[in-house]
């Protein structure tokens, strides 16, 4: 290696532990922390004698992105076009710094020639800042990093003071495990459960819940609190009944429920008591029935009692039950609205496409009365709906062939045109009003979409002060990524300012992140704003080129080049499994760009020595693409059931399959899918995959099937 430049390695290492520092994620790994966020069940060991986590303490690691990054930052020779990108993030790293201690001393700058010129747009720094950004735990409630960086720090904190002679301070501690989102709740649920037990307290604080706490403890899965400790608890007689209902299993099910013999009168909690109530009765038709009947009831609950009975009597060929039963649950959703219109919509379609299957004529012609299928969309949009829907998409056959080195361009000078149309047209239609739609005018006036740099100091310069700092971020980012591929990935800053503009009046500000999402190579972003634009009188090619992003990153368009499944499947997965975001964290555990679960990562998704494997776009890439292929192979090529498998499982699908019966056809397999999240799932990935070849011109590798081969099981 070449020798290092201590001035610029001292300044680089001091500025990225301080911006660290002040968002809340230092470049060490911290096994404790990030062992949960990535779902390694080595985090749920403890010390049997005192309930703490053997890892609460596990030293933390410089993170190896983080050490490479800073060492190339170092190396770089003046005279080498990389070292600008070198010198840009440092500067930037240094404008964070002091953006994070304005009233604090200004970090010393290396006295050298053109050092501010450097800084990542200079028009960022130009007018006055709105103040420090609020603190991590503050600037998002419904961050899940956030919330679970504040749960382990009042795990660190009760340790702390129970070694001091202290009391544990409980309410607060259990306070942070109640607040964290589903998936990481239940790895806290546990931790709490065994430091409780050691020192032989009840699992609540005090043996009382609110209904609050109640509705959270509720997603756990269930036997996670016995019987015994949960009739002990003191809380609302609607939370009690449904409480149980939801936890527990087998006979302390029977138990609970002659105890609580009434429904709750909350939707929440009878929803809970109604399938308790269905599962301890064997799943009991006439049970069913009968619930279903009571107009005492919110129908939500009814109407999803009576599709569980309606998939039982299809299942054993009784016609005359589930159509009694389908008309009760029309009658049902008639006026009802929302969720639960829905719901019966979809019974009907189900019924619907497997009386077809089955040659039940009467039936399906009684059902076809009662759902009007409604004529798609004219344009592209259109077109893959009514193909999927016809159960006609290609097969699983690559569409970019294997030789090609990347997709198509990103064409970023095309989406810089389009994204200009379109603020044209909401300028014509008043939606850019107040001050930052005069500014955004303006932008649009000037901005020349051959000249991306030109046109990111315009939009920059436009922003309102209080997006400074998210811009600020959002291209140290894209430079750090740059510098280095193997940093983990944070959540897209773009993206959750985007969320915050929400809002009436707020249509110029989204318009303006869109720009920079496409400037910055933000898909992420770029998504979250053009999903909210008002899109009327656009052409079709400029919205779809807009709301269905193509990364430009080089490494991770060859990565999807390359993977042994369609591209174009990769990309539409991608936009429905995470939106782009490579720290995305679902409630089922699911992690990264294409949501894959833990266990089906390499040795897991934590690595001890090298951080979390899920961050990684390009690995996320590679393993999603993989388990798409395993899947289109089980499956003889046909999309439907390949798809549904990624986001079900195998074992789902081999049920469906065996209630369907016979051999049958891609429309009727997607209309019977048993998940409603995964029957929504297969038909947008596939609509999503046709989109993307129609954008950008895929061509098949070999020559494919316009209709799936059949289905095996």
């Amino acid at each position: 290696m070449r020798r290092t430049r201590p001035a610029v390695l001292r300044l680089a290492l001091c500025c990225l532990l301080a911006a660290g520092a002040a968002r809340g994620q230092l470049p060490l790994l911290d096994p404790f922390a990030d062992g949960w966020r990535s779902g390694d069940r080595a985090v749920l060991a403890v010390d049997a004698a005192t309930g703490w986590p053997d890892s609460l303490w596990a030293p933390p690691r410089w993170q190896p992105g983080w050490r490479d990054a800073l060492e190339r930052l170092a190396v770089l020779e003046a005279a080498r076009p990389d070292s600008l990108l070198a010198w840009r993030v440092a500067a930037a790293l240094s404008e964070t710094l002091r953006f994070v201690r304005p009233d604090g001393p200004a970090p010393p700058l290396p006295d050298l020639p053109g050092f501010a010129d450097l800084a990542p747009r200079a028009a960022w720094r130009r007018g006055p800042v709105a103040g420090p950004p609020p603190a991590p735990d503050r600037r998002d409630p419904g961050d899940a990093d956030s919330r679970l960086r504040a749960c382990v720090r009042e795990w660190r904190r009760a340790w702390l003071a129970e070694r001091r002679g202290e009391a544990i301070p409980w309410p607060r501690l259990w306070r942070a495990v109640l607040a964290l989102p589903p998936g990481d709740r239940s790895t806290g649920w546990t931790l709490w459960a065994a430091l409780r037990r050691a020192r032989g307290l009840s699992l609540a604080p005090g043996d009382s819940l609110d209904d609050a706490a109640a509705r959270r403890l509720a997603g756990l899965r269930p036997g996670a609190v016995p019987w015994r400790e949960l009739d002990r608890w003191r809380m609302p007689a609607d939370a009690a009944a449904g409480l149980g209902a939801a936890l527990l299993r087998g006979p302390s099910l029977r138990r609970h429920l002659a105890k609580y013999p009434r429904p709750p009168r909350a939707p929440f909690w009878q929803r809970h008591w109604l399938l308790g109530k269905w599962r301890a009765a064997h799943h009991a038709g006439w049970l069913a029935r009968r619930l279903a009947r009571r107009s005492d009831l919110a129908p939500l609950g009814r109407a999803e009692l009576l599709r569980r009975h309606v998939d039982l009597r299809l299942s054993r060929g009784d016609t005359a039950g589930a159509a009694a039963d389908l008309a009760l649950a029309v009658r049902l959703a008639a006026g009802s609205g929302g969720r639960t219109e829905r719901l019966v919509r979809a019974m009907v379609e189900r019924a619907r496409v497997l009386a077809e299957h089955r040659g039940w004529r009467s039936l399906a012609r009684r059902l076809a009365r009662l759902v009007a299928a409604a004529d798609p969309p004219p344009g592209p949009y259109g077109e893959a709906v009514a193909q999927v829907t016809r159960g006609e998409a290609p097969a699983c056959g690559r569409t970019v062939a294997a030789g090609d080195p990347v997709l198509p361009p990103a064409a970023v000078t095309r989406r810089l045109a389009a994204w200009r149309r379109w603020g044209r047209l909401l300028e014509r239609d008043g939606r850019l009003a107040g001050r930052a739609g005069r500014r955004l005018a303006r932008v649009l006036d000037r901005c020349d979409p051959g000249a991306p740099d030109r046109c990111l100091d315009l939009l920059a310069a436009a922003c309102p002060d209080s997006l400074r700092p998210v811009l600020r971020e959002a291209a140290l980012c894209r430079d750090l990524y740059r510098l280095a591929p193997a940093l983990p990935r944070r959540p897209s800053p773009l993206r959750a300012a985007v969320r915050r503009a929400d809002g009436p009046g707020r249509t110029a500000v989204r318009h303006l992140l869109l720009g920079v999402a496409l400037l910055l190579d933000d898909p992420a972003g770029q998504l979250a704003a053009a999903v909210r634009l008002p899109g009327a009188g656009l052409p079709d090619a400029d919205r779809l080129l807009l709301t269905h992003p193509v990364p430009a990153e080089p490494a991770l368009r060859r990565a999807l080049a390359a993977a042994p499944a369609d591209p174009c499947l990769l990309l539409a997965a991608a936009r429905n499994e995470s939106a782009f975001d490579p720290a995305a964290r679902s409630g089922a555990g699911a992690l990264g760009w294409l949501q894959v679960m833990p266990f089906h990562h390499d040795g897991g998704a934590w690595d001890p020595r090298r951080g979390p494997r899920w961050q990684d776009p390009l690995g996320a890439v590679r393993l999603g693409a993989r388990l798409l292929a395993d899947a289109c192979r089980r499956r003889g090529g046909d999309p439907y059931l390949a798809v549904a498998e990624y986001n079900a499982g195998g074992r789902a699908v081999d049920r469906w399959l065996r209630q369907l019966g016979g051999d049958p056809g891609p429309a009727v397999f997607a209309a019977w899918i048993g998940y409603p999240e995964t029957r929504r799932y297969t038909r947008e990935v596939l609509i999503d995959r046709q989109l993307y070849r129609w954008l950008l011109g895929a061509r098949p590798a070999r020559s494919e099937p316009t209709t799936p081969s059949r289905p095996r099981s």
